[in-house]
């Protein structure tokens, strides 16, 4: 229920790609918004849509997923529980996902995207075959598989995920390891996402965090650190220029071909989790050479 949010459109995306029976209802599908380039996609995977009317409720139904947009008022809502039908938050389906793979977890306010696809490639590269779901298309993945972008469904055990922080849902996650990027205000209060952050790490079998965040090294304890200039893991010899940027990590030379110096930290961070998943240096730098990116939303 509100397949149409990114979230949830991965997680339909997930399970048609591992062969289960998925519907989806949404609210632009009932104003009639129905030649979307994402409905398409999802009717390729044989997920049928409905309006938000009920109609994709019946009595083969055996779990109704809601987003955190739905009211209490939505119609599918209201017929499930009629029915008896079992309703779970997306965050909680997603949960079960994380428990159930060797995830990657990344988090914070800001880069979430563009670690998490670089992490991906980097380990899809390594010939691990992760899973991912995350908020934004990964190039790669649309360009090499075909796919929406969003999600896929590797042939491994690993999954990388992106862990939203904005409704609290993250403290649910228990993954193998995660990452967390940076914590600004942004939702809620500083306090209250530390709050979040500090139970996020502390459920994580091995967390990073970055170095040159307060707000993080504050709650960070016993986890490995990662930054541009300090940390576990960071790089030198950075030199940025329009389209892209040169560094060095531990005598191992990288070429970022997408222009900041935020990305030379993503990167940073995503060759830290990729070092804790077992993939050498230079794998990686081979890996983030090839990096292409997400596609953005405000693109044009």
């Amino acid at each position: 229920v509100g397949i149409g949010g990114v979230g949830m459109s991965a997680l339909a995306q997930l399970h048609a790609m591992g062969k289960d029976i998925v519907t989806g209802s949404d609210r632009l599908i009932s104003k009639g918004y129905t030649d979307l380039a994402l409905w398409d996609y999802l009717k390729k995977l044989n997920i049928a849509l409905f309006p938000q009317d009920g109609s994709g409720i019946d009595e083969k139904t055996d779990l109704v997923v809601l987003s955190s947009a739905i009211e209490e008022d939505n119609p599918e809502l209201k017929k499930a529980k009629k029915m008896g039908i079992k309703i779970i938050h997306r965050s909680d389906l997603l949960a079960k996902h994380v428990a159930e793979h060797r995830t990657v977890a990344v988090s914070g306010t800001s880069g979430k995207s563009t670690t998490t696809a670089m992490v991906y490639d980097i380990l899809a590269f390594a010939g691990l075959s992760p899973s991912v779901i995350t908020g934004a298309a990964i190039l790669s993945l649309q360009k090499d598989q075909g796919v929406f972008g969003n999600v896929y469904k590797g042939e491994s055990d690993i999954l990388v995920i992106e862990a939203d922080e904005s409704d609290g849902s993250i403290v649910q996650y228990r993954p193998h390891l995660g990452i967390c990027l940076n914590l600004q205000k942004d939702h809620k209060e500083i306090d209250v996402l530390q709050g979040y952050f500090k139970q996020f790490i502390s459920h994580c079998k091995k967390a990073i965090v970055n170095a040159e965040e307060p707000n993080l090294t504050a709650i960070a304890g016993e986890a490995k650190t990662f930054g541009l200039t300090r940390g576990d893991i960071h790089p030198s010899a950075i030199k940025a220029d329009g389209f892209g940027s040169d560094f060095t990590i531990n005598g191992q030379e990288f070429r970022l071909h997408i222009p900041g110096l935020h990305n030379v930290a993503n990167a940073t961070a995503a060759v830290a989790a990729a070092l804790e998943m077992g993939v050498d240096l230079e794998t990686c730098a081979k890996a983030l050479n090839k990096f292409t990116g997400i596609a953005r939303r405000f693109a044009s």
